[in-house]
């Protein structure tokens, strides 16, 4: 059944998100880039600060490791998928324990099946920390159904152990996981009516919290742990520029971000297929309600396996609601107990059922399900889904290699270190380069905080232990979250002290592009092995070509060809010299692999001509040419970018 279920959730995710590079949240690959620190051992796990997200949110996303695989936005997003396929098999067997009819089954799960299937909703479409508290939350719970006497071990051990390891997910969904190891306490000694029952669930609830914070202490980072997590998310609430979001709305006096975000989220609310999956639901619930005031048993709600679900759900609303933020993705834990709320009100009460004509019950739900469906199948046309860029991608397009985008910077192979300045992780993950803090966004030190001068102090210590190889400062005009002046790297003085001091910063031609600053050696080597040149062409627009910037996300940085240009871009060296290989880094416009022509002569003579398929960004292109041979033109025949409306974001020529 689960595989079953893992294979229709590939087929409707294997489309341009899971296959493509295109960000969908930033809060992913930060996750990403701390699983990558954690495998190439840029940060000790015992170090760990992932802002928001546990350890374990990480952990699980470098199983990649174990078929020597690179750990990518393709291997987290089947993570995604196979975490979702879990919850919905999972909300399966929760319900088919509770004796419902298949029909009935059939009925509450479609919603948040055909939800989960099929939303483009970028929320919902990436790996968020939430699916996996979500994934334990669901567990535990079948784990609970399953031992109706309250006998098993998974009952008293696996279920409290698994509970406990929620405050190293998501510290947030801990308030939930204290609720439902209540549930399982209150059950243990309303069986056997003494305190002693409850020792053994709320020591294995406990044990996962003595084994790690007794490795913390003996390694001397206990204190470092509670300020992240404690202090931070007392900071987080206290702090945040839409703490009074969710105050304001139903206020007469709003401020521009109020507005602006209630705008959005009202939006929301109309037209995302989220809202259409509660809505569903709360739908199903009046419908019993009526069907039990019908009945005049209302009763039914005192029943005990009831008020347990309650009692879950409106600890999520609370968890849910105290940040005072409107993300979506924390509905992901929201969402699964609805069914198995409804599914225990119709166990609870099938003898009313009876008394009552059931035909036109299942029509109008049925119609729901419709409705829902028709939802769905406007995914694509949606207002959110048109963040994605809808590129075709293939069969021969599946790649598990990262980029690794920043390589042409370094002369050897050995894995080098990154550190980036704001909040743009996911370019740890398209370089695959180890963080060197412990933290992979900027926020802790560039937001007021009550903490901030020790988040910074410990940033300095974590640069100087693990001295990067590239530092990036993308505090620029159209980065995401911080991007003004009064925020780059160089308001944080012992930071610029630091990075001035160690590192060579390289050219550009864009302001708004991000600055890269290379380590003082690696300069040295790169400048020892790059070949200057100059274009044929006095187009001041094709400088972009040869100017190090390749983040072109924030900034126009590369050039996309057009009728306009010529067929043939010239490159012409200063000196005559052999060289060992070009390497082209197409533009993130071209939507397919596109063939160039690209020669080396020496004057008037051309030595070499060769055919290449330009690979699509993030991925080089090299050429390998390795002749001894001197020569001082590369001339690239465009014909087909010009057609093809493609362009080339850098070209990089290397010696011999």
């Amino acid at each position: 059944m689960f595989f079953l279920i893992l294979i229709f959730a590939l087929f409707f995710k294997a489309n341009f998100y899971l296959l493509g590079f295109q960000i969908l949240n930033p809060d992913e690959a930060q996750m990403i880039s701390n699983a990558i620190g954690i495998t190439k051992k840029g940060i000790n796990f015992l170090e760990f600060d992932g802002t928001t997200s546990g350890l374990l949110n990480s952990i699980i996303l470098t199983w990649p490791e174990l078929f020597n695989l690179d750990i990518t936005f393709l291997t987290t997003r089947i993570t995604q998928v196979f975490l979702v396929s879990l919850i919905i098999f999972l909300l399966f067997r929760i319900l088919y324990l509770q004796k419902n009819k298949i029909s009935q089954i059939f009925i509450l799960l479609s919603p948040i099946t055909i939800f989960l299937l099929t939303t483009n909703d970028p929320d919902f479409s990436h790996y968020s920390s939430e699916l996996l508290s979500t994934t334990i939350l669901v567990l535990v719970y079948l784990l609970i159904k399953k031992d109706k006497e309250f006998s098993k071990k998974t009952t008293k051990v696996f279920a409290p152990t698994l509970l406990g390891l929620i405050l190293f997910a998501k510290i947030q969904f801990f308030p939930v996981a204290i609720v439902t190891l209540l549930i399982i306490l209150v059950e243990f000694y309303s069986k056997e009516k003494k305190i002693s029952s409850c020792y053994i669930p709320l020591f294995y609830f406990l044990l996962p919290k003595i084994f790690f914070f007794t490795l913390l202490l003996l390694s001397g980072n206990l204190k470092d742990f509670l300020i992240n997590n404690f202090l931070f998310a007392y900071d987080f609430i206290s702090f945040s520029q839409s703490k009074n979001v969710l105050y304001e709305v139903f206020s007469s006096s709003k401020s521009y971000a109020t507005k602006s975000v209630e705008t959005g989220f009202k939006k929301h609310l109309l037209l995302n297929l989220v809202f259409h999956t509660i809505y569903a639901y709360f739908v199903f619930f009046l419908i019993l309600f009526y069907k039990l005031i019908q009945t005049k048993n209302l009763k039914i709600f005192f029943n005990k396996d009831i008020i347990y679900s309650t009692c879950i759900i409106l600890s999520l609303i609370f968890v849910i609601l105290l940040p005072g933020k409107t993300h979506r993705h924390y509905l992901i834990a929201f969402l699964p107990f609805l069914p198995i709320f409804l599914s225990e009100v119709i166990s609870s009460c099938k003898t009313e059922f009876k008394k009552t004509n059931t035909k036109y019950f299942k029509i109008f739900n049925y119609s729901l399900i419709c409705l829902i469906l028709f939802s769905s199948l406007l995914e694509t046309k949606k207002f959110y889904s048109q963040k994605f860029d809808r590129n075709i991608f293939k069969r021969k397009n599946i790649n598990f290699d990262s980029p690794k985008i920043f390589q042409y910077l370094f002369a050897d192979n050995e894995e080098k270190k990154l550190y980036i300045w704001g909040w743009m992780p996911e370019w740890y993950v398209l370089s695959y380069m180890a963080p060197s803090s412990r933290e992979t966004i900027s926020e802790k030190q560039i937001i007021q905080n009550n903490q901030r001068n020790y988040y910074r102090s410990r940033l300095l210590n974590d640069l100087e232990k693990n001295k990067p190889d590239l530092l990036i400062d993308f505090v620029k005009e159209k980065s995401f979250r911080y991007n003004r002046p009064s925020q780059n790297l160089e308001s944080f003085e012992k930071l610029k002290e630091f990075t001035f001091q160690n590192y060579v910063k390289l050219k550009k031609l864009n302001s708004d592009c991000p600055d890269y600053f290379l380590n003082n050696q690696d300069f040295k080597l790169l400048n020892s092995r790059l070949l200057p040149y100059k274009f044929k062409e006095n187009n001041k627009d094709y400088l972009k070509l040869n100017d190090f910037s390749v983040t072109g996300d924030i900034c126009d940085d590369a050039v996309n060809f057009s009728s306009s240009n010529n067929e043939i871009l010239e490159l012409q060296l200063y000196n005559a010299s052999s060289i060992s290989k070009i390497m082209i880094l197409s533009s993130k416009a071209n939507t397919k692999k596109i063939d160039v022509k690209a020669s080396i002569h020496l004057n008037d003579s051309k030595i070499k001509e060769k055919n290449i398929k330009l690979n699509l960004f993030p991925f080089w292109t090299t050429l390998n040419v390795n002749e001894k041979i001197k020569i001082n033109k590369i001339k690239l025949n465009i014909k087909h970018l010009r057609n093809n409306n493609g362009g080339i974001n850098e070209i990089v020529i290397f010696k011999y």
